[in-house]
């Protein structure tokens, strides 16, 4: 083969990897949309100026106490656990770049922080009792 030819090779494989890369950043933008509008849905839910940490002190029956509350509230929890799988299932296809999965990592830890304050207030909520552990947690299925 020509050198020429060689040349023309490397770049299709550069352009190969540079449009991987920007797919792959495609997906996790999409990702983060997401995430930001479950996120957005929950502050509604409890008070929009308030942090994780502080929806996690709030008292969940003052919050959870109409049913239709609640009923949102399950909904955008079952919608966190899809995104959390969503993204780990993208963190290791062989489109994401070497490198480039501790952004959707990143992405996870937020998801499972969103998750874990809404389990908590779903936990302490009057009403069924349904016991919402972590996303992360291997060893449930969808609810215990």
């Amino acid at each position: 083969m020509s050198p020429a030819y060689w040349v023309y090779l490397v770049m299709a494989v550069t352009i190969l990897f540079n449009a991987l890369k920007a797919f792959s950043r495609f997906r996790l933008w999409r990702i983060d949309a997401a995430r930001e509008k479950l996120e957005t849905a929950l502050k509604e839910l409890v008070d929009p100026g308030l942090t994780h940490a502080q929806m996690r002190a709030v008292p969940a029956d003052q919050v959870m106490a109409v049913p239709e509350r609640r009923t949102a509230a399950q909904a955008i929890m079952e919608r966190l656990v899809e995104l959390r799988a969503r993204c780990q299932r993208q963190t290791s296809s062989l489109v994401t770049p070497m490198g480039d999965e501790m952004f959707y990592r990143y992405q996870q830890s937020l998801i499972d922080e969103a998750a874990t304050t809404l389990g908590a207030l779903l936990q302490r909520s009057p009403g069924p009792s349904r016991r919402w552990t972590s996303p992360a947690d291997p060893s449930r299925g969808s609810n215990n």
